[in-house]
Order: C-alpha cells, then sequence, then structure tokens
C-alpha cells in the first residue's frame, strides 16, 4: 500500500471517528444534565461526593478540564465531610484521566494520594489495583524494580483475597518484566498463567491481550508460527476491544512478525494501521513504538536515512511524555543505520548513548529480586502444604479420640459381664505389641540395609562415570597417536626415505619443497607431542596452579609471541586492547597456554589478511578476555559442541593447517583449573570470539 492511500484510509477512518464521538458526546451530556438536576436539589455530602465523580468520569473522554474540575469539587467535598474514601476515589480518577491523556507525572502522583488512604481504610480491591497502576507508571519511566515491588505487591494481595482478575493482571506485568530480562521461557509460563484465568473468566479483551503479549515473546524467540497462532488469535477478538492501547497493541506486534520474516509490504500495512489508530486516540506513547516500527521498515528497505529519521521521531515523542523505557534499543538502532552509512563517527555517538540508557536500568537489582519472589511463592506453598498436613493428622487424631472414647464407653456398660474377656485382651494386646517392636526392629534394620545399597550403588555409578572418561580419555590418546601423530611421521620418513635414496637427481627447487614439508610436518609433530605431554601431565594431576597476581595486557603480549610468526606469514594482524590497569590473579603457565592455543586456533581459521583482536572487559563481578577474529566461523550446533560433547573436533584451517582439536580441550581444563569459564560465539562466514571469564578475587581489585 503507498503512503499516499495509507493517509487517504487514515483521514476517512478519522472522519468516522469524529462521527461517532459526536453521536457518544451528545449522550453523555444527557446523562451529565440529568446527574446536574440532582445536585441543584441539593442532597446530602455523601450524594454530591458521588455525582461529582459519576460527572467526571462522563467528562473524562470527551472535555479533561471539566473532567478535572468535578474530580477536585467531589474531592473537597469529601474533604470537609470527612469522607476519607469519597478523597481517595477522587485522587484514583485523576490518575486514571491523567494516565489516559499521558501525563504520566500528575498521574503518579494522584495514585499515590489514593493508595495512602485506601491502606488506612484497608480497602483492599482499590489497592490492589492502585499498585497495579503505580507499577506501569514506573515501568513507562523504566524503573523496573520499583515497577516489580508493586506488581509483586499487587499480585500477593490478589492472591489473598482470591481476586482471579487481579492475579491474571500482575502476572501478565511480571511476565513481561522477565521478556525485558530475556528470559522468554519465564515469560511464556506467566503469560499462560494469565491466559488460563482470562480464558475461565470468558474475558475477551484481557485474553486477546495475553494472545497479544504471548505472539511477541514468540517473535523474540523466533518460533514464527507459534508467533503467527498467537497474534491471529488476539487479532480475530480485534473487533471486540474496547482499549485503544490494545487494539494498537495488536496491530504493531502483527507488523513486527512481518519484519521479523522480511515481509515487509505486510509489515507496513500494520504498522500504518498502528499509527493511525494511536493518532486517532491520541496515544504518544504507541505512536512512539511505532515510529520505531516504521524505522525498522525502512531499515528492512535499506533507506537508513529515513529510518534514523523516524526512530528519532519516536525519540523526541518518548522523552516529551518522559517514558525511556526503549531509548536504549532506538539508539542503538540509530548507531546501526549510521554505520550502514557510513557515518561511523554518528554511528559511535549513539551506540554509547545506547549503552549509558542500558546501564541504568538495573537489570541486576530486577532479576535479584524476582529471584527472592520466586523464593517466597515456594515457601508458601510449602508452608500451606504443612499446614494442610497439620489439619489432616488434627483431623485423624480427633476420629482416633471419638473412636477411643465410644470404645470405653462400651466398655464401662458391659465390664461386669466381660472381665474374662478384657483380661484375654489384655493379654492379646501386650503379645503384639511385642510382636509390633519386634517388626519395628526389622524394618529399621531393612532401612538401614536400603539406605547402605543406595549409597552402595551411587558410588558404583560415580565410579563408573570415572572409568567412562578414563575410556574416553584412552581412546583419545591412542587415536592421536594411531593417526595423528602416525601422519606426520609417515611425511617426513617418506620424505628422507626418498631424499636418502634418490637425492642427487632432484633439482634445488624440489630439494627446498621436500625440506619445506619435513620442516612443516616436524613442527606439527613437536606441537602435538608438546599438547599430548601438557594434557597427559594434566590428566595425571601433574600441573601445580600457582597463582599470582599478573597485568594482564603484559600477560597476554607475552603470551602471544609464540603465535606472531604464523600471523605475520598469513598477513593477519593480531591488535590487542587491554587496559594497562587490569589484573587478574591466575597461574601463568597454564594461562599462557590457554591463551596461545586459541590464538593459534584463530589463526588457524582466519584468512589471509584478516584480524584478530584480544580485548578484555570488567564488571563489578568479573574480568573476560576476548579473542575475536573475522574468520571462517563455524555452525550454531558446532560451537556449541565445542566445549559441550567431551571430545575433540579438528577441521582443516584456511591454508588446510591441521590439527586435532587438543589444544581446545586443554585451553577448558586449564580455564577451569584456574576458576574460569570458556564459551565461544561464532556465525558461520562472519568468524567467532572465544571468551575466558574469571571472577573477580579480592587480590584482582
Amino acid at each position: 500500500m503507498s503512503i499516499s492511500k495509507q493517509y487517504i484510509i487514515g483521514s476517512i477512518l478519522f472522519l468516522l471517528g469524529l462521527i461517532n464521538s459526536s453521536v457518544i458526546a451528545s449522550d453523555y451530556q444527557q446523562r451529565i444534565d440529568s446527574i446536574k438536576k440532582v445536585i441543584l436539589s441539593k442532597p446530602g455530602d455523601s450524594t454530591l461526593v458521588k455525582c461529582h465523580r459519576r460527572i467526571g468520569r462522563l467528562y473524562r473522554d470527551i472535555e479533561k478540564d471539566s473532567a478535572i474540575h468535578h474530580f477536585n469539587k467531589s474531592i473537597q467535598i469529601a474533604t470537609k465531610s470527612n469522607n476519607v474514601l469519597g478523597q481517595a476515589d477522587g485522587y484514583f480518577n485523576l490518575g486514571v484521566l491523567y494516565y489516559n491523556c499521558e501525563e504520566f507525572d500528575n498521574s503518579l502522583k494522584e495514585y499515590l494520594s489514593a493508595l495512602s488512604i485506601y491502606i488506612a481504610e484497608n480497602d483492599t480491591n482499590y489497592i490492589i489495583g492502585t499498585y497495579t497502576n503505580i507499577g506501569n507508571l514506573y515501568a513507562y519511566s523504566y524503573d523496573k524494580q520499583a515497577t516489580l515491588d508493586y506488581y509483586i505487591k499487587a499480585l500477593n494481595l490478589s492472591t489473598l483475597s482470591n481476586d482471579s482478575a487481579g492475579m491474571a493482571n500482575n502476572l501478565n506485568n511480571i511476565g513481561l518484566i522477565y521478556k525485558e530480562l530475556k528470559n522468554y521461557e519465564k515469560a511464556i509460563t506467566y503469560l499462560h498463567r494469565t491466559l488460563e484465568i482470562d480464558l475461565k473468566a470468558s474475558d475477551i479483551q484481557n485474553i486477546a491481550n495475553s494472545y497479544s503479549n504471548l505472539g511477541l515473546l514468540f517473535i523474540k524467540q523466533r518460533k514464527f508460527e507459534d508467533a503467527f497462532k498467537n497474534l491471529n488469535e488476539a487479532y480475530q477478538r480485534y473487533q471486540h476491544i474496547n482499549d485503544a492501547d490494545l487494539k494498537i497493541e495488536v496491530l504493531s506486534n502483527f507488523g513486527e512478525y512481518y519484519l521479523e520474516i522480511k515481509q515487509s509490504d505486510s509489515a507496513y500495512k500494520y504498522i500504518g494501521m498502528a499509527i493511525d489508530e494511536a493518532y486517532r486516540s491520541n496515544r504518544k506513547r504507541s505512536l512512539a513504538n511505532n515510529y520505531f516500527l516504521l524505522g525498522k521498515y525502512f531499515s528492512l528497505k535499506k533507506n537508513y536515512s529515513a529510518s534514523i529519521k523516524r526512530i528519532l521521531k519516536a525519540i523526541q515523542i518518548s522523552e516529551s511524555l518522559h517514558v525511556t523505557e526503549r531509548n536504549s534499543e532506538f539508539y542503538q538502532y540509530i548507531s546501526d543505520a549510521y554505520y550502514k552509512l557510513g557515518d561511523y563517527k554518528n554511528a559511535y555517538l549513539n551506540k554509547k548513548t545506547s549503552q549509558l540508557k542500558r546501564d541504568s536500568l538495573h537489570a541486576d537489582e530486577v532479576s535479584l529480586r524476582l529471584v527472592d519472589f520466586e523464593k517466597q511463592i515456594e515457601l508458601a506453598k510449602i508452608q500451606t502444604e504443612f499446614r494442610l498436613e497439620q489439619q489432616i493428622h488434627k483431623s485423624e487424631y480427633e476420629k482416633k479420640a471419638l473412636r477411643l472414647q465410644l470404645l470405653a464407653q462400651s466398655a464401662i456398660i458391659v465390664i461386669i459381664l466381660l472381665v474374662a474377656l478384657v483380661l484375654i485382651f489384655i493379654i492379646y494386646y501386650r503379645n503384639k505389641t511385642k510382636a509390633n517392636k519386634l517388626l519395628k526392629r526389622q524394618n529399621e534394620i531393612i532401612e538401614h540395609q536400603a539406605e547402605e545399597l543406595k549409597i552402595s550403588v551411587e558410588h558404583l555409578e560415580e565410579r563408573e562415570k570415572e572409568l567412562e572418561q578414563l575410556n574416553v580419555t584412552k581412546d583419545k590418546f591412542f587415536s592421536i597417536i594411531a593417526h595423528d601423530l602416525k601422519n606426520p611421521f609417515n611425511i617426513i620418513l617418506g620424505y628422507a626415505d626418498i631424499l636418502n635414496t634418490d637425492f642427487d637427481n632432484f633439482d634445488e627447487a624440489e630439494l627446498k619443497r621436500m625440506i619445506n614439508e619435513i620442516d612443516k610436518s616436524s613442527k606439527i609433530t613437536y606441537n602435538l607431542l608438546d599438547n599430548l605431554l601438557t594434557w597427559s601431565r594434566s590428566q595425571q594431576g601433574k600441573i601445580q596452579i600457582n597463582k599470582e597476581l599478573y597485568n594482564l595486557k603484559h600477560l597476554v603480549e607475552q603470551s602471544c609471541e609464540v603465535c606472531k610468526l604464523n600471523a605475520t606469514n598469513k598477513n593477519i594482524k593480531i591488535s590487542i586492547e587491554i587496559p594497562i590497569d587490569y589484573k587478574l590473579y591466575v597461574d601463568r603457565f597454564t594461562i599462557s597456554t590457554a591463551i596461545g592455543n586459541l590464538l593459534s586456533n584463530a589463526i588457524k581459521f582466519t584468512q589471509e589478511g584478516g584480524l584478530i583482536a584480544i580485548y578484555a572487559e570488567k564488571d563489578h563481578k568479573n574480568i573476560s578476555i576476548n579473542i575475536k577474529d573475522t574468520g571462517i566461523g563455524m555452525s550454531e550446533e558446532t560451537a556449541f559442541n565445542l566445549f559441550n560433547d567431551g571430545k575433540s573436533n579438528s577441521t582443516l584451517g584456511t591454508n588446510n593447517e591441521s590439527g586435532t582439536g587438543l589444544g581446545l580441550i586443554i585451553s577448558q581444563e586449564f580455564v577451569k583449573k584456574n576458576g574460569g569459564e570458556i564459551s565461544v560465539v561464532s556465525e558461520l562466514g562472519k568468524g567467532s570470539i572465544f571468551t575466558f571469564t574469571f571472577p573477580i578475587s579480592k587480590i584482582d581489585e
């Protein structure tokens, strides 16, 4: 659809909206006039408060200033007559009004005023609603810690009061926070719980909202079939949605779906519909989000200037509302667009702004708060089960006591006639007690033997795993000796035999070539033997880890020396970008070996004229060393299995360099011996990044 057609359709829809609004306004005015007649009859203060509040609600969607006047009037009368709940309702309705007008600071102020009264009056339903709305407002300012605190308060109170609507609303909100933290599986769990409650309540609008949110999550996971299924469920309910924000969200999510699957025309259609609805409903926050999607659309079309223009518009609208929830993402896309245009200066400046925005989010604190919340839920579940078990035991005890009481009463009635029978019963009971004690003792012996057997089985299983690992190590060792070590020796022996028997029959160039092959095979054999020796010592526990504090940059530079000749032969540039003040508490030999092995690996799989960058990153918990190359990369499956399948992986290099993959195994073992972790991120055809991560110790600091 062309832009001109889109605006013509938008204009028609806008005119239809105006006609519909005038009809609604006329109906509202009749109802307002009716309530004003009640006010003129001078009823009591309680009725006056309700009348002004009802008029304010009717004006809320058609005349903002009149609505504010009547809500304030209801608060004044309620304050004068000491009607505290009337005051709170007035503040709450002002909060709703300012929220709909996207004056979020004013809305927060009014909600907080209402909340203090509702808490004092213990009005549970309104406390839940106010907690939820305040959480939504903090979400727009991207104070996720405050947002989460209010959502959890609302959810806990909803659970205690069995308020299913409040539970669904806040489960949905907490799920969306997990989405922001990119914990999509956890987010989907919460949203499925929300959808389950909404389906039971047959709430069409909330059902549509849940399906829409699930669709967006599946887009983030790139599960496009599931995404379309859920978005389609939401869209089928579109005509029944009264909430303008939800209507826009359903259209926007469809637009984002089509952007992700590269169907730009369909994406443009839904984004355009969402923008029209946002203008018609005066929803600036939603308008900003859809301008961002429009920017992504133009980026997909490779019109990067148009993309930057739309996303800057999104930022302008967001900042006018003091809504910063997605600004980090906005600036990142602008940076990418400038980079595609070759404007590297603006690309760098916008990327830096994006990082600054992201660093202010306190995601770690929110994650910790969520973990604590999950623990509280688990503890509450355990406590509930314990109380239920106690009640069951108590009930059984009372039943037993009642039975004993009835038995005693019956015994008293017939005691004279059944003395002999009682004596027999006593003897029988004593014998039974002895038998029970003997049986209990035998059960204890059996349980003890079972426990010992269980421990023995566990020990055997552990031993079996150790033997399996030793068998893998043995097979690998023999494989290297039988194949990887044999091949270069065959080359050396072959060429040596030729030179020994036919030396005089070859010219100088041919002799030089054969000597070069012998030299190359000798070096391969030496490196392999060196790795085998190192690996063998590691497997036997003969390598001692002696940690000291080293200057990280000097350590990396010294570790790279042995590989510089190979890099020079392939015209590969190695850059080391590590701050001079970074220090690391490790064993020098093992970490130097690991760095050298990974650098050698990067040179092997990087084409001639490529680049290898070694840089470090540090936060308050960890320090990481990254070795990034511009080589051939690897598939996602190969990268995943590199350190997870317990086997070495060998592939020829860009110049047909051979290897065994043993260096990667040694690197992984040595990094772990120093208390670190090793990982890899790679994309086929674009290169790889190998990362060592070590926790920062007090000595490092």
